[in-house]
């Protein structure tokens, strides 16, 4: 899993929803910081390596885990909740998340910032090479899923409906199916976080601030899960 300063939580969303999930389920676990994918079974971020088995992608890794107890009570969501939980997964997942990515990789003033904090290790001239290559890599992932053929600020206002549905989804409940967290509140909670505990103020932070329900989703899920992890929070 990646793991850098800028966001200190962890600057990967799905892996952010799997070590959420892990300790969601009181797992013990091990992490494993690398900023390559070179050795995951399907080549991207994150997976998990139990006893023999690999298993990879967020989704699988999560089901994975269920087999081994349904700690979280998934099976006690009634179907009207579970449906919620389902859209509001996709939307983070399917949208929201490539909008986090088009922001950090193509606005340049947080690129630079974002790039020189998670290349940090290597040198100087490696560093603005490797963070090219993963902009050109990633600006090609965006174009074949759809947002990387939109402007930033086309990006953004579709990141801010995906961010007002979610709010009023969550309404008054303290997490998306009801009043205990299960895996669909790990997933939302590792792409928020990604945009709230950030030390600069862009405008998808500003977009999440004006939603006060996601902001307090953000904290108590903080609170209960990472509340050993510090956050760097703009100053």
């Amino acid at each position: 899993m990646p793991q850098i300063g800028w966001g200190l939580l962890n600057p990967s969303p799905f892996c952010l929803k799997v070590e959420t999930c892990l300790r969601m389920r009181g797992d013990a676990y091990e992490r494993a910081p690398t900023l390559f994918a070179n050795r995951a079974p399907r080549g991207k971020l994150p997976w998990i390596e139990d006893g023999r088995a690999r298993v990879a992608d967020s989704e699988r890794i999560v089901r994975w885990l269920e087999r081994r107890g349904d700690v979280l009570g998934e099976a006690s969501v009634s179907p009207a909740a579970r449906a919620r939980g389902h859209l509001v997964r996709r939307a983070v997942e399917e949208s929201l998340y490539f909008a986090i990515v088009a922001e950090r990789w193509r606005d340049p003033v947080i690129r630079r910032r974002y790039a020189d904090d998670l290349l940090s290790s290597m040198p100087r001239p490696a560093r603005v090479v490797v963070a090219r290559l993963a902009r050109l890599t990633l600006e090609r992932q965006l174009w074949q899923q759809g947002f990387g053929r939109h402007d930033l600020d086309a990006v953004r206002a579709m990141a801010a409906e995906d961010l007002a549905a979610i709010a009023n989804v969550l309404g008054d409940s303290a997490f998306v199916t009801g009043d205990s967290p299960r895996a669909v509140d790990a997933s939302l909670f590792g792409s928020l976080a990604n945009l709230w505990h950030i030390p600069i103020e862009t405008p998808l932070r500003r977009a999440l601030a004006g939603h006060a329900n996601l902001v307090g989703f953000v904290d108590r899920m903080r609170a209960r899960f990472a509340a050993d992890v510090e956050a760097v929070l703009p100053g």
